[in-house]
């Protein structure tokens, strides 16, 4: 989908340290507004942390006792300890979230470039709808100058060609760029090659 069309996020950050001591919870959530403290930004946006250290001393026995917060706290705790994976197993056992995690992570472990290649792949794509949304968007005002079609097709190629430098800046493929935005290897090559500000 377009990214403006994302529907209610959170951003969850798990912390090694502890970002607020006045608060005694561990689980921190908060609505993202602007700078003017009076307004939402958006009202899809929420920031939640999760602080690790507030979960150390919570005792691993017995599982049906924690709650599903501190489940979690204790798999991020406990995810790279080998001595603590059959704590780790009877946790996901209780826990379905956990269990998806659990097999993310064994699988993002044994192959890390192909799990950051898919990625890649899949943000591309994601762009590359938002490139389409936004360059009509665009178009849509320079069409009323210029004719309707025409903007839409200049934005469309800006974009494509602004998305394909940035991408190839970040370390993604020549190869994914291309089929990403339904472009040539030739005519990716030539837009990060040089200053070309038109496909």
């Amino acid at each position: 989908m377009d990214w403006d069309d994302v529907p209610e996020a959170f951003m969850i950050s798990v912390l090694n340290f502890v970002y607020d001591a006045s608060v005694d919870d561990g689980f921190l959530e908060y609505t993202m507004r602007l700078e003017d403290g009076k307004n939402l930004k958006s009202a899809r946006m929420k920031i939640i942390y999760l602080e690790l250290p507030k979960y150390e001393d919570v005792p691993d026995y017995p599982i049906e006792k924690l709650t599903s917060v501190e489940k979690w706290a204790k798999f991020f705790l406990y995810s790279n300890r080998k001595e603590k994976q059959e704590y780790l197993r009877l946790l996901a056992e209780t826990e379905a979230g956990i269990m998806n995690a659990q097999e993310s992570l064994d699988s993002i472990s044994q192959s890390e470039a192909e799990w950051i290649r898919e990625t890649a792949y899949w943000d591309a794509v994601s762009n590359r709808k938002t490139i389409i949304g936004t360059a009509e968007r665009r178009g849509l005002k320079q069409g009323m100058e210029k004719g309707l079609q025409q903007g839409i097709q200049q934005g469309i190629q800006q974009t494509k060609i602004e998305t394909a430098r940035n991408l190839k800046n970040n370390g993604v493929s020549i190869e994914i760029i291309a089929k990403s935005l339904d472009m040539t290897i030739e005519q990716v090559k030539e837009i990060v090659n040089s200053n070309k500000t038109a496909v």
